[in-house]
This record gives C-alpha cells, structure tokens and sequence, in this order.
C-alpha cells in the first residue's frame, strides 16, 4: 500500500460523499414510492410496470452505497485503482439507464443530469489513479513507518 498522495483522490472522496449523501435521499424516496406503485401502474401505464422501476432504484443504491464505502476507504490506495474503476464503470452505466427513467416520468430537466456527473467524476478520478498505478506501479514501495 502506498503513501503518496495519488491525483484521483480528491474527485474519488469528493463524488463518495456526495453520493452517499444522495443514496440516503435516493432510499428515503423511493421506499415510498414502491409501496405506492400500484397507482402509478393505473395512472400513468408504460411498458414496464413502476415498482420495477423502483426496485431497480433500490437495487442501484445499494450498489452505490458499495461503490462509496469502497471510493471512501481506497481513494488513496493505488492497488485498488482498477477496482475503482471497474465500480465507477458500472455505477455511470446504471447512472445513465436511470436518467433515461427519470425522463420518461419526469420529462427533461437539466437537473437530472447531477445524477450522471457524480458517478462520471468518480469515474475520471478512478482513471487518473489507474494510469498513476500504470506508470509508477513497480516503482510503489511502502514507506516504513516513522520512528519516534
């Protein structure tokens, strides 16, 4: 594990806490709604029935809740780089199918896109620390710990 202060850090910890700030919204809305979905079935009809929808809401705030535990604790770390990665990938993806969702219902809305851009920063900050780790991976030696 490294010392060094890796340059993705700040865009990692900073979208985390915001995220995880926005999961906790994100469940506290959604529970709600699932539990009135069968009106929303009758109101407004689409192809895909709305509990679904917020399921898969659900689904997706405990991936994100994961996905920011894990952006907290090895933003630093330049060994779980690719990890990062790999959960900011998908987190952008599922971030993405979930905007289209929210303009189905909600019609456009330039606020909408703040869900896409959190998961898309912690997906440029996982790519910086990745490359970090691709160019100076070998070279990444603990340092020893201080004597006093």
């Amino acid at each position: 594990m490294t010392r060094t202060r890796l340059p993705g850090r700040t865009f990692i910890l900073a979208a985390s806490i915001i995220l995880l700030a926005g999961v906790v919204i994100n469940v506290i809305t959604s529970i709600p709604m699932l539990i009135s979905s069968a009106h929303w079935d009758a109101v407004i009809p689409i192809f895909i029935p709305w509990r679904y929808l917020y399921i898969f809401v659900l689904v997706t705030s405990a991936y994100t809740l994961y996905m920011c535990i894990n952006g907290i604790k090895f933003c630093n770390i330049a060994e779980k780089a690719n990890a990062l990665f790999v959960l900011g990938t998908i987190s952008t993806f599922t971030a993405a199918i979930i905007l289209v969702f929210n303009i189905v219902a909600l019609g456009f809305n330039i606020f909408l896109f703040f869900g896409l851009f959190l998961p898309f920063l912690f997906l440029i900050g996982a790519n910086k620390n990745k490359n970090y780790y691709d160019e100076h991976g070998s070279n990444l030696v603990e340092s020893p710990p201080k004597e006093m």
